[in-house]
């Protein structure tokens, strides 16, 4: 899905388990937030991702 995401330049963000598998290589420097986090940090992480360029 990240695939087809980033191809149709929609912004996204990878929210990672508690110790799971990392994330893909072509995905690393994708934006992510990991397990906990609290509703602030998940709103600072969709604003930075859906500021304006």
């Amino acid at each position: 899905m990240a695939r087809i995401l980033r191809a149709r330049k929609i912004p996204f963000l990878f929210s990672t388990g508690y110790g799971g598998p990392p994330l893909e290589e072509e995905f690393r420097n994708a934006p992510a937030i990991g397990k906990p986090f609290s509703i602030d940090q998940l709103k600072e992480q969709l604003r930075t991702i859906l500021a304006p360029n």
